[in-house]
C-alpha cells in the first residue's frame, strides 16, 4: 500500500486556508476524481478532487486554518 499527501496549494495570500467543507467524511474511500474538499483564501474558492482512488485520513477540520503544504489529507492506496 502507498500513502499520498494531499497538501494546501501555494496561494497568493498569506493568510493561508480555511477549509469550508469536506465533501467525504475521514475513513472513508473514495474514487479517482472524487470531490473531496472547498477551500477559501481571502476572495477565492477551490473545490479539490481526488487524483487516487483509496481511504482518506482527514489532518485538517472544517473551520480550521492551515498554510502552504499544510497536509489536508492523505490517501491510502
Amino acid at each position: 500500500m502507498k500513502t499520498v499527501e494531499i497538501k494546501v496549494p501555494s496561494t497568493m495570500s498569506n493568510e493561508g486556508i480555511k477549509v469550508k467543507k469536506w465533501y467525504i467524511r475521514d475513513n472513508e474511500n473514495v474514487k479517482i476524481n472524487s470531490l473531496l474538499v472547498e477551500i477559501e483564501s481571502g476572495d477565492f474558492y477551490l473545490e479539490m478532487n481526488s487524483d487516487y482512488a483509496g481511504k482518506v485520513k482527514i489532518f485538517l477540520k472544517e473551520g480550521e486554518i492551515g498554510k502552504t503544504n499544510d497536509i489536508l489529507c492523505t490517501i491510502t492506496y
